[in-house]
């Protein structure tokens, strides 16, 4: 009988550990196109379909940045997320989303800068240097 529990119990502890709700695999899932680890990742969160001058101004203020400041170190990695297309992970509790959209900045798979302006990501990524 306690052979039977201790494998119920060790099943429920692994299957709680893959859920929706954590935060390392939901960090890996979004940096899997990173090519190195101290590379920078830009993430956008968002509940409904793309607001072309929102991804417009993060897509012209990475392009500027890039060919400009961030010549040797360029940030390459963006992508879009709609929270309601993509159910694999539950993005608003593991990352505490509380309005969209919502940019992140990922580095070595750690939230670096978080913001619902554009501007304010590609002001932060000026100043950084690797």
């Amino acid at each position: 009988m306690m052979k039977k529990t201790l494998i119920a119990l060790l099943l429920v502890i692994f299957i709680a550990g893959c859920g929706k709700n954590n935060v390392e695999r939901a960090t890996e899932h979004l940096l899997r196109t990173q090519h190195s680890e101290n590379e920078i990742s830009v993430v956008m969160f968002g509940e409904r379909d793309w607001e072309e001058d929102y991804v417009r101004e993060l897509q012209t203020g990475l392009d500027d940045l890039n060919n400009n400041i961030r010549r040797e170190n360029p940030v390459t990695n963006v992508t879009l997320v709609n929270v309601n297309d993509d159910r694999n992970y539950n993005y608003e509790k593991i990352f505490n989303l509380k309005s969209y959209p919502q940019i992140l900045v990922f580095q070595d798979n750690e939230v670096i800068m978080e913001s619902s302006e554009p501007q304010d990501i590609i002001d932060f990524l000026e100043k950084k240097d690797d």
